[in-house]
């Protein structure tokens, strides 16, 4: 998909797909989880977020590559967190998930992983 034009993204879809930057100006009111789904995926977001980040566009970065979510916590307003699919073996480990300093302060976690222990 990265590949694919957004001309072309839409004609496989069968309908019009808005790139990142016309779905954030289009609906400015909504909250939005942007997840970022590869490595290659982040200069251009980091650029598109720079723009509405000065806005009152109330954004959340996440993936399942916790290191891709690092570059976006210096943007002020712009919430960060990531999205786990397995529950940790332990406390301590969830625990050194989250940098020390407080820029990761969000966990999206499928709860179909979370289970009695």
């Amino acid at each position: 998909m990265a590949a694919l034009s957004a001309a072309d993204l839409s004609a496989a879809a069968g309908y019009p797909v808005p790139t990142l930057d016309q779905a954030l100006a289009g609906f400015p009111g909504l909250f939005w989880n942007i997840e970022i789904k590869a490595p290659a995926a982040v200069p251009v977001t980091l650029e598109q977020i720079a723009r509405f980040s000065r806005t009152s566009q109330r954004l959340l970065i996440s993936s399942f590559w916790h290191p891709l979510v690092q570059p976006f916590t210096r943007f002020p307003g712009v919430e960060c967190g990531l999205l786990l699919a397995c529950r940790p073996e332990s406390f301590d480990a969830f625990a050194c998930l989250f940098p020390r300093d407080g820029s990761i302060r969000t966990v999206v976690w499928n709860y179909e992983t979370v289970d009695p222990a």
